[in-house]
């Protein structure tokens, strides 16, 4: 949902978002990747499958765009 907000320029809403999922992943998981894009980069190809490289870049772009620090 954040990178779907962050897409469609609602910033703040995108932010908050990010910020509510990665306070919850890091209480839930039990190996949480950080809070780094570079890290939840390597966490999301090791986690899901995408046919084209394209979907997983595009979902990398709409959390940086959210906020997700590199």
């Amino acid at each position: 949902m954040a990178a779907s907000c962050a897409y469609a320029e609602r910033l703040a809403e995108a932010n908050a978002m990010l910020e509510k999922f990665l306070h919850i992943a890091e209480q839930d998981m039990v190996v949480f990747p950080g809070r780094r894009l570079k890290d939840w980069d390597e966490f999301w190809r090791g986690a899901a499958w995408y046919q084209h490289q394209k979907d997983h870049d595009h979902l990398m772009d709409g959390l940086r765009k959210a906020g997700l620090q590199e």
